[in-house]
């Protein structure tokens, strides 16, 4: 991966493409996130600023890199899928980033991306909310959440990106965390992974986060 990953940067170095103009990169550094097309909840990629990268709630493609060069953001990684895993670099316009949103583009066609802490509507009326603690795990492919004393395992959606951004930044294969979390029961279908676990839940709030364990 890091040899396919020199290769394409000295590429676009050789087309042409600046090196030195454009957005700084810290002002791309955070969790970005998406509405997911047809669904509810939302997509995206946490950008850190050693040039690691990792997808949220991607089930397909498995960010592992990013760097800027000029206005353009080559985001590196796996795409999975049909029991094959490819390695991919792709390049996308920087059309606008400010504090809060980051325009990206490819030819005509645009995507708009809020920082995390903005990227939710207000929560809906009615819903049922519960109070738990219990065990965090991230990991690749993994967002679990298990109460304490419960054998059963929730998947979970933080649409904050706040978890994601601990985990990313915890720089462990596998995150797990003592946490008492404010959660909304969501249906399984909103995420892939969410049918192969007893159900799923939407952080509402995070009241305590241990110490990693």
């Amino acid at each position: 991966m890091k040899r396919f990953w020199m290769f394409w940067c000295a590429a676009l170095c050789v087309a042409g493409t600046s090196c030195t103009s454009g957005p700084s990169a810290d002002k791309l550094v955070g969790v970005w996130l998406e509405p997911i097309p047809g669904m509810d909840g939302f997509q995206g990629m946490a950008l850190s600023a050693d040039g690691t990268a990792r997808s949220v709630n991607m089930a397909t493609l498995e960010y592992d890199r990013w760097q800027l060069f000029g206005r353009q953001l080559v985001l590196a990684g796996k795409s999975i899928g049909n029991g094959q895993t490819l390695e991919f670099a792709d390049t996308l316009d920087i059309v606008r980033v400010d504090a809060d949103s980051l325009i990206l583009g490819r030819g005509d066609g645009r995507r708009a991306y809020s920082r995390a802490a903005d990227a939710f509507d207000a929560e809906p009326e009615n819903e049922t909310h519960v109070v738990l603690e219990g065990t965090v795990t991230f990991a690749p492919e993994v967002r679990t959440f298990r109460a304490a004393g419960d054998s059963t395992t929730f998947w979970l959606i933080d649409e904050s990106g706040c978890l994601e951004q601990r985990f990313v930044e915890s720089g462990r294969a596998e995150w797990t965390v003592g946490a008492e979390l404010e959660l909304c029961p969501v249906d399984k279908s909103v995420a892939e992974f969410a049918a192969d676990y007893d159900g799923a839940y939407r952080v509402v709030r995070i009241l305590r986060l241990d110490e990693a364990e």
